[in-house]
Protein backbone atom coordinates (compact mmCIF):
# COMPACT_ATOMS: atom_id res chain seq x y z
CA UNK A 1 0.00 0.00 0.00
CA UNK A 2 2.95 2.37 0.69
CA UNK A 3 4.40 2.05 -2.83
CA UNK A 4 0.76 2.11 -4.43
CA UNK A 5 0.96 5.72 -2.58
CA UNK A 6 4.01 6.68 -3.37
CA UNK A 7 3.74 6.47 -6.97
CA UNK A 8 0.93 8.09 -6.95
CA UNK A 9 1.62 11.53 -6.33
CA UNK A 10 4.11 14.06 -5.15
CA UNK A 11 2.19 14.52 -1.75
CA UNK A 12 3.93 12.81 1.13
CA UNK A 13 3.05 13.33 5.06
CA UNK A 14 6.42 13.77 7.28
CA UNK A 15 5.86 10.41 8.69
CA UNK A 16 5.93 8.63 5.04
CA UNK A 17 8.85 11.00 4.42
CA UNK A 18 11.01 10.12 7.53
CA UNK A 19 9.66 6.21 6.37
CA UNK A 20 11.66 6.56 3.23
CA UNK A 21 14.72 8.33 4.07
CA UNK A 22 15.21 5.51 6.57
CA UNK A 23 14.64 2.96 4.15
CA UNK A 24 17.14 3.89 2.34
CA UNK A 25 19.51 3.98 4.75
CA UNK A 26 19.01 0.77 5.52
CA UNK A 27 18.88 -0.46 2.01
CA UNK A 28 22.40 1.63 1.61
CA UNK A 29 23.94 -0.31 4.47
CA UNK A 30 22.54 -3.97 3.61
CA UNK A 31 23.92 -2.98 -0.06
CA UNK A 32 27.32 -2.03 1.29
CA UNK A 33 27.84 -5.04 3.50
CA UNK A 34 26.65 -6.94 0.59
CA UNK A 35 29.07 -5.38 -2.31
CA UNK A 36 32.35 -5.70 0.86
CA UNK A 37 30.72 -9.72 0.94
CA UNK A 38 30.76 -9.83 -2.77
CA UNK A 39 34.68 -9.60 -3.49
CA UNK A 40 34.45 -7.64 -6.13
CA UNK A 41 31.39 -9.07 -7.87
CA UNK A 42 32.53 -12.26 -7.88
CA UNK A 43 30.00 -13.87 -6.25
CA UNK A 44 26.76 -13.71 -7.73
CA UNK A 45 24.33 -13.75 -4.79
CA UNK A 46 26.36 -10.87 -2.86
CA UNK A 47 26.40 -9.01 -6.13
CA UNK A 48 22.81 -8.79 -7.06
CA UNK A 49 21.89 -8.42 -3.16
CA UNK A 50 24.59 -5.47 -3.49
CA UNK A 51 22.88 -3.83 -6.91
CA UNK A 52 19.01 -4.36 -6.03
CA UNK A 53 19.82 -2.72 -2.32
CA UNK A 54 21.69 0.18 -3.91
CA UNK A 55 18.78 1.03 -6.16
CA UNK A 56 16.17 0.31 -3.58
CA UNK A 57 18.15 2.97 -1.64
CA UNK A 58 18.33 5.73 -4.53
CA UNK A 59 14.40 4.86 -5.32
CA UNK A 60 13.38 5.60 -1.66
CA UNK A 61 15.45 8.32 -1.06
CA UNK A 62 14.25 10.52 -4.08
CA UNK A 63 11.07 11.17 -1.87
CA UNK A 64 12.31 12.65 0.97
CA UNK A 65 14.03 14.96 -1.39
CA UNK A 66 10.45 15.91 -2.62
CA UNK A 67 9.72 18.06 1.03
CA UNK A 68 13.19 18.18 2.67
CA UNK A 69 16.59 20.39 1.41
CA UNK A 70 19.14 18.21 -0.31
CA UNK A 71 21.65 19.45 2.07
CA UNK A 72 19.15 17.82 5.32
CA UNK A 73 18.85 14.95 3.41
CA UNK A 74 22.02 13.83 2.35
CA UNK A 75 23.82 14.70 5.63
CA UNK A 76 21.23 12.60 7.25
CA UNK A 77 21.74 9.63 4.89
CA UNK A 78 25.28 9.54 4.24
CA UNK A 79 26.35 10.29 8.49
CA UNK A 80 23.66 7.54 9.80
CA UNK A 81 24.83 5.09 7.15
CA UNK A 82 28.34 5.42 7.79
CA UNK A 83 27.65 4.58 11.59
CA UNK A 84 25.77 1.37 10.73
CA UNK A 85 27.94 0.39 8.10
CA UNK A 86 30.74 0.71 10.76
CA UNK A 87 28.43 -1.34 13.43
CA UNK A 88 27.78 -3.74 10.56
CA UNK A 89 31.79 -3.99 9.72
CA UNK A 90 32.38 -4.46 13.48
CA UNK A 91 29.98 -7.50 14.11
CA UNK A 92 30.46 -9.35 10.82
CA UNK A 93 33.73 -8.20 10.05
CA UNK A 94 35.44 -7.73 13.67
CA UNK A 95 36.65 -4.20 11.96
CA UNK A 96 36.55 -2.79 15.64
CA UNK A 97 37.20 1.08 15.00
CA UNK A 98 39.30 2.81 17.74
CA UNK A 99 38.76 5.58 20.14
CA UNK A 100 39.22 8.40 17.46
CA UNK A 101 36.71 6.58 14.71
CA UNK A 102 34.17 6.15 17.76
CA UNK A 103 34.66 9.59 19.04
CA UNK A 104 33.66 10.54 15.29
CA UNK A 105 30.46 8.87 15.10
CA UNK A 106 29.08 9.95 17.97
CA UNK A 107 29.46 13.54 16.89
CA UNK A 108 28.00 12.35 13.76
CA UNK A 109 24.70 11.25 15.16
CA UNK A 110 24.44 13.77 17.42
CA UNK A 111 24.52 16.32 14.08
CA UNK A 112 21.66 14.40 12.96
CA UNK A 113 19.63 14.89 16.32
CA UNK A 114 20.80 18.21 15.98
CA UNK A 115 19.30 18.52 12.65
CA UNK A 116 16.21 16.60 12.75
CA UNK A 117 14.94 18.18 16.35
CA UNK A 118 16.38 21.90 16.18
CA UNK A 119 16.85 23.06 12.59
CA UNK A 120 13.53 24.72 10.93
CA UNK A 121 15.32 23.66 7.40
CA UNK A 122 14.57 19.95 8.50
CA UNK A 123 11.27 20.48 6.49
CA UNK A 124 10.74 22.88 3.68
CA UNK A 125 7.76 25.57 3.93
CA UNK A 126 6.35 23.72 0.31
CA UNK A 127 6.78 19.97 1.63
CA UNK A 128 4.86 21.18 4.37
CA UNK A 129 1.90 21.92 2.44
CA UNK A 130 2.59 18.89 0.26
CA UNK A 131 3.47 16.46 2.53
CA UNK A 132 0.07 16.73 4.77
CA UNK A 133 1.13 19.51 7.71
CA UNK A 134 -1.01 22.25 5.60
CA UNK A 135 -3.43 19.65 3.99
CA UNK A 136 -6.35 21.57 5.06
CA UNK A 137 -4.39 24.45 3.57
CA UNK A 138 -6.42 23.76 0.30
CA UNK A 139 -10.06 23.77 1.41
CA UNK A 140 -8.69 26.86 3.66
CA UNK A 141 -7.62 28.88 0.46
CA UNK A 142 -11.29 29.08 -1.20
CA UNK A 143 -12.36 30.98 1.43
CA UNK A 144 -11.98 34.80 1.60
CA UNK A 145 -8.93 35.51 4.08
CA UNK A 146 -10.06 36.84 7.65
CA UNK A 147 -8.39 40.26 6.66
CA UNK A 148 -10.71 41.04 3.76
CA UNK A 149 -13.99 39.31 5.12
CA UNK A 150 -15.11 42.47 7.08
CA UNK A 151 -14.70 44.65 3.92
CA UNK A 152 -16.57 42.06 1.82
CA UNK A 153 -19.12 41.79 4.44
CA UNK A 154 -19.69 45.88 4.57
CA UNK A 155 -20.42 45.89 0.71
CA UNK A 156 -23.96 47.07 0.25
CA UNK A 157 -26.17 44.59 -1.20
CA UNK A 158 -27.04 45.24 -5.06
CA UNK A 159 -31.24 46.66 -5.65
CA UNK A 160 -33.42 48.09 -8.40
CA UNK A 161 -33.34 51.51 -8.39
CA UNK A 162 -35.29 52.11 -11.55
CA UNK A 163 -37.02 50.32 -14.74
CA UNK A 164 -38.19 50.66 -17.81
CA UNK A 165 -39.15 49.99 -21.46
CA UNK A 166 -37.63 50.29 -24.47
CA UNK A 167 -38.51 49.62 -27.93
CA UNK A 168 -36.97 46.47 -28.02
CA UNK A 169 -36.83 45.32 -24.39
CA UNK A 170 -37.05 45.56 -20.62
CA UNK A 171 -34.54 47.37 -18.65
CA UNK A 172 -33.81 47.54 -14.64
CA UNK A 173 -31.20 49.98 -13.62
CA UNK A 174 -29.14 48.51 -10.65
CA UNK A 175 -27.83 50.60 -7.60
CA UNK A 176 -24.01 49.74 -8.78
CA UNK A 177 -25.01 51.27 -12.07
CA UNK A 178 -25.39 48.00 -13.99
CA UNK A 179 -28.02 47.65 -15.98
CA UNK A 180 -30.02 43.98 -17.13
CA UNK A 181 -31.96 44.22 -20.60
CA UNK A 182 -34.68 41.55 -21.40
CA UNK A 183 -35.00 41.11 -24.98
CA UNK A 184 -36.95 38.10 -27.09
CA UNK A 185 -36.56 36.05 -24.29
CA UNK A 186 -33.19 36.58 -23.75
CA UNK A 187 -31.49 38.47 -21.16
CA UNK A 188 -28.32 40.70 -21.24
CA UNK A 189 -26.33 43.01 -18.80
CA UNK A 190 -24.34 46.30 -19.15
CA UNK A 191 -22.19 48.14 -17.32
CA UNK A 192 -23.76 51.08 -17.53
CA UNK A 193 -26.40 53.35 -19.47
CA UNK A 194 -24.24 54.19 -22.28
CA UNK A 195 -23.07 51.29 -22.73
CA UNK A 196 -26.75 50.03 -23.30
CA UNK A 197 -26.90 53.33 -25.54
CA UNK A 198 -24.61 52.30 -28.04
CA UNK A 199 -26.25 48.53 -27.94
CA UNK A 200 -29.54 50.44 -29.09
CA UNK A 201 -27.61 52.60 -31.59
CA UNK A 202 -26.02 49.01 -33.26
CA UNK A 203 -29.86 47.49 -32.89
CA UNK A 204 -31.40 50.61 -34.75
CA UNK A 205 -28.87 50.84 -37.38
CA UNK A 206 -29.40 47.13 -38.04
CA UNK A 207 -32.87 46.99 -38.34
CA UNK A 208 -33.14 49.74 -39.98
Amino acid sequence: MLLVRLARGPQLSPVTTYLCLAGSILTEVIGTIALAASESFSKPLASFISVLCFVAAFWLLSFPLRTMPTGIVYAVWSGLSIVLVTAGAWVWSKQVPDLPALSGMVLIIAGVVVINAFSSSAMTEEGMYQGGIGSNQSQLSKSPPPDLMPALAATPTRHVIQEGKFDWGWFKAYSDSSIELEANGEKRWYRNFAELERERKRHRSTTH
